[in-house]
């Protein structure tokens, strides 16, 4: 998650490569991994979402992080913005401003407020 905030993608690609099967983090790992090949552009990104979508279950915050997967795939930015509304709705601002940096515009500018309370460095690009 930090590689990809900081737009290391294909470093972040490089941790996620033995996937953790079976415990209670296999969701969210599968579709962080699923966010970390889009965002790499590897061709294996749609196996990498089929993947994770095996392994969300019931799990709202890996379910939220693989509609920013599915959005950044195929550009559908009404997917982005419902895991944007996802993320706020748990009541997780720093994974909200994630989803909204990639919005642009006043979403950008709402992310911007929320990283700077959070102390958090800006996304890379």
């Amino acid at each position: 998650d930090l590689e990809l905030h900081r737009g290391c993608f294909e470093d972040a690609v490089s941790l996620a490569t033995d996937p953790v099967q079976g415990s209670q983090w296999t969701g969210i790992y599968a579709c962080s991994r699923a966010e970390a090949f889009v965002r790499a552009g590897l061709d294996e990104a749609a196996d990498a979402i089929a993947w994770a979508e095996e392994r969300v279950g019931e799990d709202r915050y890996a379910a939220a992080t693989l509609l920013r997967a599915r959005a950044l795939q195929s550009g559908d930015e009404s997917l982005l913005r419902e895991s944007k509304s996802r993320f706020e709705e748990m009541l997780c601002p720093f994974q909200a401003a994630r989803s909204g940096w990639l919005l642009g515009g006043k979403n950008r500018e709402q992310a911007k407020e929320t990283f700077e309370r959070l102390g958090a460095t800006l996304p890379a690009g």
